[in-house]
């Protein structure tokens, strides 16, 4: 856990002074410059110890403060900041001797004294000057009151370390708004016991923790209450699962159940396999198949090959013949011609019946012996067909063999694993119908049983997440950063904050006085004439500033940050702005900060004022 005071109590105006009274290092800013930021070129600066910029509005009097903000910070205002018609923007801010640069644009880079760093260097770097990161990135610009919002406000002042806090589970408790005993003893077995202290991270841990585990909780109710449907419209049962299961091994134990469905199953089973066996016996005995001859296969197979062979050759005599007479007839055909076989232009004259005759019988011979292979070719194809057909037949025959022998090995396994039918018990068939009938109630009233005590413990169960679920809920509403504990400690130390502001402003003949609220964040409520409060907001300029004023160097002082800027004094008349110039530049005032800056227009009564002060005027 955090520590922090010795006493058990939240930060106390006592605290504040102490607060008030603590030493830092410095701020001093010794060179400060930016280029191309906004609608500025460039700019240099030496910052004194009051600043005042006093321009024309657009002049550049924010542009000045919000490079000197992102120089220090890192934080730039939304939209383009880069200077028309620039590549990007340069700021340089020299701080104890100590130099931060940084650039922004398509590349961006930050420099500590010319090399590169990181966010987390440069935090260590202003933590070592007693400044957090965050608290010069929300003081460097003055119009927090007018720019956060009342929740953006209460978290600064809770996140920023400005409100220590180290109480016991017993002050935490006693600081609460009414809690449930349930929700007290939840807080005593989350957080540790006396003397151990607590802290603002500790709170924003459980609520985080609570958070989460709310919706495990919820989660697991949603399943627990869809299990548990329907059981507050469900009947106890009148008999407990013991006495049900009793009951029903008496009952198969009277009526032989056992015996009877191990009979019952026997000749179920021995019935079905005799079907199958008088099936399988009628193909049996409807098949002609006989038992194959291989041997007469065999012979027919050799008979089958061996014309084939025959009928072959005799194809191939055939061709050979018919090609031979086809060629004789171009022979006849060409001695038949009367031209000169040796030159187309000389005519033959020699007889040739004789050769013509000899032709003509090789012809005839020729068919007639194609003619008788033809012949017997178709014997040997009709044989071969007549072959087949049996080989074919033989073929069939022994497949429906095989699948006859395979049916009467079939048939003896069946057989074989026909079960010994046991004895039929003695049970009366109206008997055993009223003891199946009373087996099954009882075994519904089981079943019905076991259903409602799972959805029992399941209710049981929803009810106890319920209970859960209320404590989580209470706890998370409690440990909201916008409600319960935290908004307690916040209006506490607000309001001792807001007492501190207002002595600061009696101190300096200031006639306004502040209330702070923590009503769902930080609210500033101001009086300055009459007696009524009115909400900063609706302030006028004049005193919106004054206020700002206040409220700022009281936050400065506790975070320890000493830079004072405000940059919303436009609307002050030059008596306003004089007393303002007289109020800061109070040797008391000066002591506590390195610079302090204002911004507002020039009006020339406002640049012959400020002449008569010891003031650095910024020009811009």
């Amino acid at each position: 856990m955090n520590g922090g005071f010795t006493e058990d109590h939240v930060h106390s105006k006592a605290d504040i002074k102490e607060l008030l009274r603590k030493e830092v290092r410095s701020m001093k800013i010794t060179k400060f410059a930016y280029k191309d930021f906004l609608g500025t070129e460039a700019l240099e600066d030496t910052p004194g110890k009051i600043n005042v910029l006093l321009a024309g509005n657009g002049a550049g009097k924010s542009t000045y403060i919000k490079a000197l903000r992102f120089a220090l910070t890192g934080e730039l205002p939304p939209g383009n900041v880069i200077r028309n018609g620039a590549d990007s923007l340069y700021t340089l801010v020299e701080v104890e001797g100590n130099t931060i640069e940084r650039i922004k644009g398509e590349t961006s880079k930050t420099l500590l004294n010319c090399r590169s760093t990181t966010k987390k260097s440069l935090d260590e770097f202003f933590g070592s000057i007693g400044v957090k990161s965050e608290t010069a990135r929300v003081l460097t610009s003055s119009q927090v009151l007018g720019s956060m919002s009342a929740e953006e406000l209460s978290k600064f002042i809770l996140e920023s370390g400005l409100i220590p806090i180290a109480v016991d589970i017993d002050k935490l408790i006693s600081i609460c708004p009414p809690i449930s005993e349930y929700v007290a003893n939840e807080m005593r077995s989350y957080f540790p016991a006396p003397p151990e202290r607590i802290g603002i991270d500790d709170i924003s841990e459980a609520y985080s923790s609570y958070y989460g585990g709310r919706r495990s909780i919820s989660a697991e109710l949603k399943v627990a209450k869809a299990n548990s449907s329907g059981f507050s419209a469900m009947k106890p049962p009148t008999s407990t699962l013991e006495d049900l299961e009793k009951a029903i091994s008496e009952y198969e134990a009277a009526s032989d159940g056992k015996a009877l469905s191990a009979y019952t199953e026997a000749v179920s089973k021995a019935k079905s396999i005799e079907t199958k066996v008088e099936a399988l016996e009628q193909k049996i005995a409807e098949s002609t198949a006989s038992e194959p001859d291989s041997e007469r296969f065999d012979a027919l197979c050799s008979r089958h090959d061996s014309l084939k062979e025959v009928y072959k050759a005799k194809f191939e005599a055939k061709t050979a013949i018919e090609a031979l007479v086809k060629n004789t007839k171009f022979t006849l055909e060409s001695i038949k011609e009367s031209i000169c076989p040796l030159h187309c232009e000389i005519e033959c004259t020699a007889d040739k019946s004789a050769i013509i005759s000899k032709l003509n019988d090789q012809i005839a011979k020729g068919r007639a012996d194609a003619s008788a292979l033809s012949e017997e070719m178709t014997e040997l194809e009709n044989e071969m067909e007549k072959l087949q057909a049996q080989i074919d037949e033989y073929n069939r025959n022994k497949q429906e063999y095989e699948n006859k022998r395979a049916s009467i090995e079939q048939v003896e396994l069946l057989k074989n694993s026909i079960p010994v039918i046991p004895p039929e018990p003695s049970l009366s068939a109206e008997d055993a119908k009223n003891v199946a009938e009373m087996l099954s109630k009882l075994k519904e009233q089981k079943k019905y049983l076991v259903s409602y005590n799972g959805k029992k413990a399941e209710y049981e169960r929803m009810k106890q997440l319920e209970h859960q679920y209320e404590i989580y809920n209470a706890m998370v509403e409690l440990l909201s950063p916008k409600s319960g504990i935290q908004e307690a400690i916040l209006g506490m130390a607000v309001s001792t904050i807001a007492e501190e502001c207002n002595k600061m402003a009696k101190g300096l003949g200031l006639p306004i006085e502040l209330i702070i609220k923590a009503d769902n964040g930080v609210r500033v409520l101001v009086k300055t004439k009459g007696n009524d409060y009115y909400d900063y907001n609706s302030l006028s300029n004049g005193e919106k500033a004054i206020t700002e004023l206040i409220v700022m160097d009281v936050l400065n002082k506790l975070t320890g940050f000493d830079i004072l800027i405000l940059d919303n004094l436009d609307s002050l008349d030059t008596n306003a702005f004089s007393k303002m110039l007289s109020l800061v530049s109070s040797p008391e005032f000066l002591a506590r900060y390195d610079h302090i800056i204002l911004a507002g227009v020039d009006h020339p009564d406002l640049v012959e004022e400020i002449s008569k002060y010891d003031v650095h005027r910024v020009l811009i």
